[in-house]
């Protein structure tokens, strides 16, 4: 199950998080930042450089369609009691949406796997 994620402290540690990129999509990965394992917290942070208002809004919900996509998929990627911060750049906003979804799964395979 998907949450957002509410504690700034949780912010801060995105930054020595494990990272992901894959296209124009990024993720950055904290395991075990939930104490529920079923449950997922999810932020999305796009810059001005990805674009306009418009631009970085369009980015963003579909961002959020793939992650609720693959939080209903049974085998889906989003590792249970992480958190995960997706950031993209302006090719997320007009991309196919299933080049999207490969986008955010490779991203995602990417800061998760083990080094």
């Amino acid at each position: 199950m998907i949450q957002p994620v509410r504690r700034r402290a949780l912010f801060d540690d995105f930054r020595r998080a494990r990272s992901g990129r894959c296209g124009p999509v990024r993720v950055r990965v904290i395991p075990d930042a939930s104490p529920d394992q079923g449950q997922v917290l999810v932020a999305y942070a796009l810059s001005r450089r990805t674009g306009g208002a418009v631009t970085r809004n369009r980015a963003r919900r579909r961002l959020r369609a793939v992650v609720s996509e693959l939080d209903r998929r049974e085998d889906g990627p989003l590792p249970g009691g992480s958190a995960l911060l997706f950031g993209a750049d302006a090719a997320a906003a007009e991309a196919p949406y299933p080049e999207l979804c490969r986008w955010v799964e490779g991203a995602l395979a990417r800061a998760v796997r083990p080094r």
